[in-house]
């Protein structure tokens, strides 16, 4: 596991050495940057064993793989879905504000000697609509939250299945292979 590691860090730096354009070969010198080389006999070969960089190519950036319009579709409905059910929270929390002033005005009105019986039976309609709003809200937002949850998921699970079923080409410093599953 240890050499494995040695193995990625080193091929990393040259990597990024590469891109840099700054790979030196290992057991050469780099010049300062002020400093030129200096000039030797130009005729007869070097002395010494010649050195070699390494060159070792990029890592490969995998290309995307397009998501299946059908799957697409079912999480994007299921989104739409998801957010009417934060319009129907809406809606329920609308009703029971509503229901909760209709409340607070009829025990306001009657409290005096003389109440207003017809403002009471206003106060008395508006905890009724209140109350039948935060109800059906509640319960659209129950639903709808459900379904949009489960949209999302089947959508995200059927196109997990179907990038499983893709072959698949690897490359690493072991050897190259396919990699492709089929489900019965």
């Amino acid at each position: 596991m240890v050499r494995s590691s040695k193995l990625v860090t080193s091929r990393l730096v040259v990597v990024i050495s590469l891109t840099l354009g700054l790979a030196l070969p290992s057991g050469v010198a780099a010049a300062p940057p002020n400093q030129e080389p200096a000039e030797g006999p130009a005729e007869g070969p070097a002395e010494g064993p010649a050195v070699t960089p390494e060159l070792v190519p990029p890592p490969a950036i995998p290309t995307p793989i397009a998501v299946a319009p059908a799957n697409y579709r079912m999480v994007l409905a299921g989104d739409i879905v998801i957010g009417l059910g934060g319009a129907a929270l809406i809606a329920m929390g609308v009703g029971l504000g509503l229901r909760a002033d209709a409340v607070t005005q009829r025990q306001a009105l009657s409290v005096g000697s003389e109440p207003d019986l017809a403002a009471i039976a206003r106060q008395e309609q508006r905890m009724r609509a209140g109350t039948i709003t935060g109800l059906t809200g509640g319960a659209a937002a129950g639903a709808l939250f459900v379904t949009g949850i489960t949209l999302v998921a089947l959508g995200y699970a059927r196109e997990r299945r179907r990038r499983e079923a893709l072959p698949t080409a690897m490359l690493g410093p072991e050897g190259v292979g396919l990699r492709w599953s089929l489900r019965f």
